[in-house]
């Protein structure tokens, strides 16, 4: 999982980031005491994808703090599988995890155009900015997106 979360960022992050404030970054938010902490959350939902014994995409999911929204905390799709439909279905199967849900939201970084407009195919709108990424501190910019849910969504 640290692998396939690594070389995605990498492949996206280190012209915006630089490799070493990135490998910074992301050693402190996919540590396996990250992850595992992911895996232990009641409200939400964590999935990985994979093929020839690989990881190749992951995505998670939580219920927000008021219960009728969700949060898209992670979904990235390692490069070589990008383009052929994962990411779209790891999100349909995370959608199926939350049938009374409202919306989702997520946040993306702004110079993150190919990842923009996946989430824009798939309904969502940017509705604001954010100083701070998932409040972690490290004061990255990111696009507040949101998307409006309906039942139907859950049974896709």
């Amino acid at each position: 999982m640290s692998r396939l979360l690594g070389e995605t960022w990498h492949a996206t992050y280190d012209r915006v980031l630089g490799p070493e404030r990135l490998n910074e970054i992301t050693g402190r938010w996919h540590s396996v005491q990250n992850l595992l902490h992911g895996l232990d959350r009641g409200n939400g939902v964590f999935l990985v994808s994979v093929r020839g014994g690989a990881i190749v995409g992951t995505a998670s999911a939580a219920l927000d703090t008021m219960r009728t929204g969700v949060d898209l905390l992670r979904l990235y799709v390692h490069p070589q599988h990008q383009g052929c439909g994962l990411g779209a279905a790891l999100f349909r199967a995370m959608l199926e995890h939350f049938p009374a849900a409202s919306t989702m939201s997520l946040e993306v970084e702004p110079t993150n155009q190919r990842a923009i407009k996946f989430y824009e195919r798939l309904g969502f709108v940017v509705r604001g900015k954010v100083s701070d990424c998932g409040g972690s501190g490290d004061q990255l910019p990111a696009l507040k997106m949101v998307r409006n849910l309906s039942p139907s969504d859950s049974a896709v």
